[in-house]
């Protein structure tokens, strides 16, 4: 039986894509249906975690730390950057780079920016724990269990003492 390569560049790259995917209902919704609903972020982790399997992420115990990045990231992206950039866009207020630094010094704007910044962060940083630990540690023990039988036995000489 022929092993499958396990990569994690392609992983990455692969959490990246499907977080992005994941982050779109959240967008979406908080742009043109004027809903905050923070707690979306949970399925960008969780999506990320699917991209890092689907396109055969390396399975350690690093996966939580990989996922976790991009997930963090790509929240933090689609918060500070995205959706204010599109609603912008949305209210025809003009060119993104001169009415972003406006909208960054309205204190009610950024008030709720950063609530709404701790909520989905906190959401996603719970996606990855719960996705972890209810897959990932099977997964890990699995390979482990795999690694050990790979390496050769040593063999250990009785050393004995003469009379």
């Amino acid at each position: 039986m022929k092993k499958e390569s396990k990569n994690s560049l392609l992983g990455v790259i692969g959490a990246i894509l499907f977080a992005l995917i994941g982050a779109i209902p959240f967008i979406a919704l908080y742009v043109y249906c004027n809903i905050r609903w923070s707690f979306l972020a949970y399925f960008i982790g969780v999506c990320s975690y699917l991209g890092y399997r689907l396109f055969k992420g390396k399975h350690d115990n690093k996966v939580i730390v990989k996922t976790g990045i991009v997930t963090l990231v790509v929240t933090l992206l689609a918060i500070l950057f995205i959706i204010p950039s599109l609603l912008i866009v949305n209210k025809n207020m003009g060119p993104i780079s001169d009415v972003l630094p406006i909208l960054y010094d309205d204190i009610d704007f950024v008030k709720v920016i950063i609530k709404d910044t701790i909520v989905a962060l906190i959401f996603a940083g719970f996606s990855i724990y719960t996705v972890y630990k209810r897959i990932t540690p099977k997964e890990v023990v699995v390979e482990r269990e795999e690694l050990e039988e790979e390496k050769p036995i040593k063999k250990v000489k009785k050393v004995t003492k003469k009379k």
